[in-house]
């Protein structure tokens, strides 16, 4: 930028007296003030739309990022139940062993008995493992009515 970027602005000033030289340089000022204001505000305005533009991609980012997410707990969930669909499938030949306690009044022995004949209605074998409920067994008949 060597050389002058108007070079008749030396020659636009040189018939002007002192009170239009004056009045040119304020006018220039005045100019400049408001160029600088312009460029200034045209700057905020794009400041402004890159922000608005970075917050929408940063919530369409999130909701990417959520949905994701959200995929891979149902992937997991299903894989969780396949594999205990599985598991059930293949213990089908295998033994289950299910503890059953009752606590409470007498007539849970009632119920007790009805539960283990529904139990081996299916063919299941059940056996009675410690302290013997309301002093009663399985293979003794009870003697509470």
């Amino acid at each position: 930028w060597s050389r002058p970027r108007f070079p008749e602005a030396g020659r636009l000033g040189k018939g002007l007296n002192e009170g239009g030289r004056r009045s040119a340089e304020r006018l220039g000022r005045l100019l400049s003030a408001q160029v600088k204001e312009y460029y200034m505000l045209q700057h905020a305005q794009k400041r402004d739309r890159l922000g608005i533009v970075r917050d929408v991609v940063q919530m369409r980012l999130d909701e990417a990022l959520a949905d994701v997410n959200r995929t891979l707990h149902r992937r997991t969930v299903v894989e969780e139940a396949l594999r205990l669909q599985n598991r059930m499938e293949g213990m089908v030949s295998r033994n289950f062993t299910t503890t059953l306690r009752v606590t409470g009044h007498l007539y849970n022995r009632h119920l007790l008995e009805r539960t283990l004949d529904i139990i081996e209605a299916h063919k299941a074998s059940v056996r009675s493992v410690g302290e013997p409920i309301l002093g009663g067994m399985r293979n003794i008949a009870s003697t509470i009515v």
